[in-house]
C-alpha cells in the first residue's frame, strides 16, 4: 500500500472497534479478588481492601450488602456467592 492510499474500510472499522473496546475497558469499575472466598467484587463497594463486603461482614462485623443477584453476581457489590470453608463454619454456628 502506498503512502497516498487509504486503508480499506474494514481495516478502519477494526481500528475503531479496538479503540472503543479500550475505552470501555478503562471505564469499567475496578474489581478485586477477595482474599477469603476468592470472589471478584467491586472495589468501590468494599470497606476493607482485600475482602469482599460479604466476608468483611462475617469476619469483622461490617454492615452487610443487601445483595441483588442478576446473572450470578450481586449487582450492588459484584460478589458471586462464593463462601470459604471457614466462613461456612461461622455461618453454621448459632448466634450467641
Amino acid at each position: 500500500m502506498s503512502v497516498l492510499q487509504r486503508p480499506p474500510p474494514r481495516v478502519i472499522e477494526s481500528v475503531r472497534r479496538r479503540r472503543a473496546s479500550l475505552l470501555s475497558a478503562t471505564e469499567q469499575p475496578e474489581t478485586r479478588c477477595c482474599d477469603e472466598c476468592g470472589s471478584d467484587y467491586l472495589a468501590s463497594s468494599a470497606q476493607m481492601t482485600h475482602l469482599c463486603p460479604e466476608c468483611s461482614h462475617w469476619l469483622y462485623g461490617y454492615p452487610p450488602c443487601a445483595h441483588e443477584f442478576a446473572g450470578g453476581r450481586c449487582s450492588r457489590c459484584g460478589w458471586d456467592g462464593a463462601v470459604s470453608a471457614y466462613l461456612r463454619t461461622l455461618q453454621s454456628k448459632p448466634a450467641e
